[in-house]
């Protein structure tokens, strides 16, 4: 009896001129593929490489959740507060940080999602307003930028040495729009 196959479609996401796949993300840090993906004939991407492609896939990501945020304040009136409330893929939802801030089990591409909050509180209006972090999951090492979006579309990048961004005040310096 032989093997069957299975195939999955997975999404491409363009980013610039350079296409990702899901795929190309599973990865582990090390950079061996990820069981549940077939072996790349591609040799394995240098460090500066794989940054520049997690930080890509970050990009991706947040243009994904502010695709997926429109589509939901369409129908609800208001933007979704969870990142589970959206839909994303669920290896973007589950990156994490956990109830105690400890650093997400599993990443997204190298980065872990966080919505910012008003003053550091769940106090956003997210009748109106909306801001989503992508930050290093192993800063320097899976990326070295982190990013944001609100609801304008608009891409924030800073290097903020992989520390996570607690409250919209501290966008008030060194971000820049990409």
């Amino acid at each position: 009896m032989r093997g069957v196959v299975l195939s999955l479609v997975l999404p491409v996401v363009l980013v610039g001129a350079v296409k990702i796949t899901i795929d190309q993300c599973l990865v582990d840090l090390h950079g061996a593929q990820s069981e549940s993906v077939a072996p790349s004939p591609r040799p394995a991407a240098a460090p500066a490489d794989r940054i520049q492609q997690n930080e890509q896939a970050a990009r991706a990501a947040l243009l994904l959740y502010h695709a997926a945020q429109q589509a939901y304040r369409a129908k609800h009136g208001r933007y979704a507060v969870e990142l589970t409330d959206l839909d994303l893929p669920a290896d973007i939802q589950a990156a994490r940080l956990n109830d105690l801030g400890l650093s997400a089990e599993k990443g997204y591409c190298g980065y872990y999602f966080e919505p910012v909050h008003r003053d550091g509180v769940r106090r956003m209006d997210y009748e109106v307003h909306y801001v989503l972090c992508a930050i290093p999951l192993l800063y320097p090492y899976t990326g070295r930028i982190t990013f944001a979006i609100g609801p304008d579309g608009v891409i924030l990048e800073k290097d903020t040495e992989g520390l996570p961004i607690l409250e919209t005040a501290e966008f008030d310096e060194g971000w820049r729009g990409i």
